[in-house]
């Protein structure tokens, strides 16, 4: 199974980013671009924080999106919601997982969020399969929403790993999980197997743009 070999200072900042700051206090805010909200007190944030309730999601396109926070810790995010979609990114002990919001979350956060401007959707982002830099990596976001869920791939899959990174959304921070298969054309994306097209799992191992 083929390495990924991250500069320490960036594998440092992945972690931070998945974890809250023992640190921290004040109570959970949700963030956008023009500004922050109360979501909860701090022992009560009012959204699952970790917990995968109801079952796990394929990760929706990019898009527009809000980050929770404690608040007086702006380096630490805790979650993600997308609200175009309803879902929220979440931060578990394994892969980065997307699950749908239950109906008391997504009250509070749109009630919360009314007047927010969120994020805007990311663009850019850095690429690498197997060590090597790929070129056009902004094209790799398509890795998102690509790909047929199979149920398994042969125990003698070998695989090659893909990390994204280059900013602070749930699509760029650098925490979700990709691998392409050595031969073939599976893709496993956050612990989901997916069948790509021969011809697009080719582009990936020879670190070519993806459009």
């Amino acid at each position: 199974m083929g390495r990924m070999l991250l500069p320490a200072a960036l594998v440092a900042a992945g972690l931070l980013a998945a974890a809250p700051s023992a640190l921290a206090k004040g109570p959970f805010k949700i963030c956008g671009v023009s500004g922050c909200a109360v979501l909860g007190p701090e022992d009560q944030p009012l959204i699952r924080l970790g917990n995968t309730t109801g079952g796990t999601l394929a990760p929706p396109a990019p898009a527009p999106y809000y980050a929770v926070r404690f608040g007086d810790d702006v380096g630490s995010t805790l979650a993600y919601w997308i609200p175009s979609v309803s879902v929220l990114r979440l931060f578990t002990s394994g892969p980065a997982v997307w699950v749908a919001a239950l109906p008391a979350e997504e009250a509070v956060l749109r009630a919360q969020t009314a007047g927010l401007q969120p994020y805007p959707a990311p663009k850019h982002v850095a690429a690498f399969v197997d060590d090597g830099n790929v070129r056009a990596g902004d094209t790799y976001l398509r890795l998102y929403t690509i790909g047929t869920p199979v149920a398994s791939a042969p125990v003698s899959t070998e695989w090659l790993g893909i990390w994204l990174h280059g900013g602070t959304s749930p699509w760029t921070d650098g925490m979700s999980s990709f691998w392409i298969s050595k031969r073939g054309s599976l893709l496993k994306r956050d612990g989901q197997m997916l069948r790509i097209s021969p011809a697009l799992a080719k582009r990936i191992r020879a670190h070519l743009p993806l459009s």
